[in-house]
């Protein structure tokens, strides 16, 4: 199955302070990949120091987890493009993007894997700037689901991942994990607190998560609870 995805390229023109007077679309990319099934959850991101774009998205074919990977100039004609396959662990394969990083040598994909237990996991998928596969690891925790919301390569060159893990009964946290640049883990963190031990509620959610100058890290966490409002 064929399938056309057409990405615009915008120029703002400006008057005074930041004041937007017109938006003009200037030129089209029509990506045609001639592959079996459609690419869903994709995104677009320039190529840092090089002249073109690299298009990212997930390929379901219901048998693994595909990822697509396109090198495209910036006429929007494919240079390369590849499918990396990673072979599931259950037979329920579903692949999502939650976040990409791309730097001059490497791009980075946050992903998801079920494991043995039907638990979702946390998947870091790495690979160089031509789209080779470098390597990829799952993280998480056998009985608890693990429900990714995103993640970014921090300025020490790591690797953070924060969502929200669960076994859906009285655990039900917050959490963060940074890896280093090759994927080994740094640390792991769990964030929330349970208002009344008797009542189950959702302790937490990292929803969103920057680093700061000082190189802490900032994130926003909903807590709620069956007798009080979020």
């Amino acid at each position: 199955k064929k399938i056309i995805i057409t990405t615009f390229l915008i120029v703002i023109t400006t008057f005074g302070f930041s004041q937007i007077k017109y938006i003009t679309f200037t030129d089209s990319i029509k990506l045609d990949p001639t592959l079996m099934y459609p690419i869903d959850n994709y995104s677009i991101s320039s190529i840092p120091s090089e002249n073109g774009y690299i298009f990212t998205g997930c390929l379901n074919d219901w048998t693994n987890l595909n990822y697509y990977y396109a090198n495209l100039d910036f006429a929007g004609n494919i240079v390369s493009d590849q499918t990396i396959s990673i072979q599931p662990i259950n037979s329920g394969p579903y692949p999502t993007i939650f976040s990409r990083s791309v730097t001059p040598t490497n791009v980075t994909l946050w992903s998801g894997i079920s494991n043995a237990f039907f638990k979702n996991q946390s998947l870091i998928l790495n690979l160089d700037i031509y789209g080779n596969y470098l390597w990829s690891k799952y993280y998480g925790i056998d009985t608890l689901e693990f429900d990714v919301r995103g993640g970014f390569r921090s300025s020490d060159d790591g690797l953070l991942t924060y969502g929200f893990a669960t076994n859906w009964d009285l655990i039900n946290y917050g959490f963060i994990s940074k890896t280093d640049q090759n994927g080994t883990v740094l640390w792991s963190k769990f964030y929330g607190q349970k208002l009344y031990s008797t009542m189950l509620g959702w302790n937490g959610n990292v929803e969103n998560l920057t680093e700061t100058p000082d190189g802490g890290f900032l994130f926003s966490n909903g807590v709620d609870d069956d007798t009080l409002p979020n």
